[in-house]
């Protein structure tokens, strides 16, 4: 019997140093993956992220760019169109000097007239009728 008490007390000490070594390493491996898991996470968020920005920057701005405006001046219940009058002003301009460089407009309401300059140049003739 003693034979096997000893034989016993062998293999207990030899699985013993065993065990501890095999727990050493697979503590040591998990450690690896975690970091492996964790490396990959934040590199999908990061791509995810940035194509969904830029196309609602770009819808936004094509928003943006099909307002539609107009100027109309009402004085003493009469409408006046600045463009237009604007307009009128540089066509009689150019029939007066075809090379104007310069047109200025000066509306009167009061008179339901707008005088021009042509190159800082005035006179009672630069004048139109609203």
């Amino acid at each position: 019997m003693a034979k096997t008490k000893s034989t016993t007390f062998k293999t207990t000490a030899t699985t013993a140093p065993k065990a501890a070594e095999a727990v050493k390493p697979q503590a040591v491996a998990a450690e690896p993956k975690k970091e492996a898991v964790k490396k990959a996470a934040p590199a999908k968020k990061t791509t995810a992220k940035a194509p969904a920005a830029e196309p609602l920057a770009e819808k936004a701005a094509k928003k943006e760019t099909i307002v539609k405006s107009s100027v109309t001046l009402q004085i003493n219940g009469i409408d006046f169109d600045p463009a237009t009058i604007q307009k009128a002003a540089v066509e009689a301009a150019k029939n007066i000097k075809p090379d104007v460089k310069d047109v200025k407009v000066y509306i009167k309401a009061d008179e339901s007239a707008a005088y021009y300059t042509i190159d800082g140049e005035g006179s009672a003739d630069y004048k139109i009728k609203l």
